[in-house]
């Protein structure tokens, strides 16, 4: 089949109708991607009419002339081009641009991690992994919607974002224990034909910059020399680390991509071979700041309870990293590590909680963690209009946490509330009924009643009535139909015109 290349309308049209689905406007170059991320450009397509010139690009048009030019096989590849990137937009993946694009965050693939952990490695810090470790922007932007090979789509985007204890504090993971954890995981998850293709995946200690640099500038595997000496970041290097952390927040809160957790330790831990100084951090995943707040972001905004995954012993890896064959697909490993959705906290209530939490570097990351929670939570739940928070089996503790949250005026701009399959009892009723005044722009509370007496139920109906929002209580929702129901959720939210 001949190369579209060498046919400049097909280009020049090709890049405008991308440009067009993307939302970037015609006159705009795409940006090169970030330092020590890999861009094909080996004749690969995406990338390709993603570099095209800008100047004399012909509009999109109904029929497009390469259907003819080049054939049914190029019409289908570019149909299939579109619509990644079509879906990129529709999961909000624009959000997470301005980290991956400066470079300040890289995702990385995570058929190379798989590899890595295959062969007993153990992962690098960002400044000593090779280019090839990373995937561009460009790369990222294209990776198919989850279960496109099966031919059915889901809200996600095919990005992970780990979070795990760190280890040593040197060193988060010095003998691969971690990795092959989540090697295994990964592999699972490759292998499964509803999650097929590439994925990217975010781990701090390869894609953020560690001061990792001996006193020469040369990349050292941890964060002290052998002589003990810490290592240091590039002023440059430490300016992006610097923006990536204000960007965290955005990652694991996003509606559509993926958090795994890694909360179980080495069966030795912290004995040998571990060598740990008397101040080392050694609490449980629970107990530890960072993990805290990484946990309390991935329950802010509107992510799907089965995006969120514990891989604490789900498939038995030893720390030789041997597999010990407890979970033989991505099915099963997804069903031992479905976690349980908490409600969003709100900043106060997260600050104070972190109280009890430890800290490697206590003094300098405590306030600074509250800090990057509170911008992260502000910035998602301040920015919805539609919360769903559905089918998570909350009770009236929950829901009285949640409405504690909303009742904080976080979420001045939110117009629908989503709280199916969720038993929240007379309690959670009136939780509810008494958070309404503080949500000014509510329209709409989408619920069952199968759990709430009648008279909670009256009151309830009671206060929206009164405040002009419209109670659409469901009996008996089946598990069956709530994806279904997520359908024509997103069918009333547009008939009310919400953004």
């Amino acid at each position: 089949m001949r190369s579209y290349a060498n046919r400049p309308a097909f280009q020049q049209t090709a890049a405008a109708e991308l440009n067009s689905v993307l939302g970037r406007p015609a006159e705009e170059e795409a940006q090169p991607a970030p330092t020590l991320c890999r861009a094909q450009s080996c004749g690969r397509t995406f990338d390709r009419i993603f570099r095209q010139p800008s100047e004399k690009r012909e509009p999109a048009t109904t029929v497009r002339p390469w259907e003819e030019l080049e054939g049914s096989a190029v019409s289908t590849a570019w149909d299939d081009v579109l619509s990644r990137a079509r879906w990129w937009r529709t999961c909000m993946g624009a959000e997470l641009e301005p980290p991956l694009e400066s470079g300040a965050i890289a995702l990385v693939d995570a058929g190379w991690l798989v590899e890595l952990a295959d062969a007993g490695g153990v992962l690098p810090p960002r400044q000593a992994a090779p280019p090839e470790a990373f995937l561009s922007l460009d790369e990222i932007r294209m990776m198919s919607p989850e279960g496109h090979c099966a031919g059915y789509e889901r809200i996600s985007l095919r990005i992970i974002c780990v979070s795990h204890t760190w280890l040593e504090p040197s060193h988060p993971d010095p003998f691969g224990y971690n990795l092959r954890r989540l090697g295994r995981a990964l592999k699972l998850l490759l292998e499964s034909p509803h999650h097929c293709g590439r994925w990217g995946v975010f781990i701090d200690w390869i894609s953020l910059y560690q001061a990792c640099r001996a006193p020469d500038g040369t990349p050292q595997p941890s964060c002290c020399a052998p002589d003990g000496t810490r290592g240091r970041r590039l002023p440059a290097e430490d300016a992006l680390f610097r923006q990536a952390l204000g960007c965290l927040g955005l990652f694991y809160s996003h509606m559509a991509t993926h958090v795994f957790k890694l909360t179980s330790f080495p069966p030795a831990y912290p004995g040998a071979p571990y060598t740990l100084p008397p101040t080392a951090n050694v609490a449980e995943y629970d107990g530890r700041g960072w993990c805290f707040c990484e946990s309390s972001w991935a329950s802010v905004g509107n992510k799907c309870p089965d995006l969120v995954i514990d891989l604490h012993d789900t498939h038995g890896s030893d720390m030789a990293g041997g597999d010990t064959g407890e979970a033989d697909c991505w099915a099963s490993l997804l069903r031992a590590g479905q976690l349980r959705r908490d409600p969003p906290v709100s900043p106060a209530r997260f600050e104070a909680e972190l109280a009890s939490r430890t800290f490697t570097n206590g003094k300098d990351d405590k306030p600074l963690v509250a800090k990057l929670y509170r911008d992260g939570f502000v910035e998602r739940i301040g920015a919805c209009a539609r919360l769903v928070f559905a089918g998570h089996g909350w009770g009236p503790p929950e829901v009285a946490t949640l409405a504690e949250t909303l009742s904080t005026g976080c979420a001045r701009n939110l117009q629908l509330l989503v709280l199916l399959s969720n038993p929240v009892g007379d309690g959670g009723a009136r939780s509810i009924a008494g958070m309404l005044r503080h949500l000014p722009k509510l329209t709409m509370i989408i619920m069952g009643n199968a759990t709430i007496g009648e008279a909670a139920a009256a009151a309830l109906r009671a206060e929206c009535e009164a405040r002009e929002v419209d109670l659409r209580m469901i009996s008996k929702v089946g598990e069956r139909m709530w994806w279904g129901l997520c359908a024509s959720v997103h069918s009333v939210h547009d008939a009310l015109g919400l953004e």
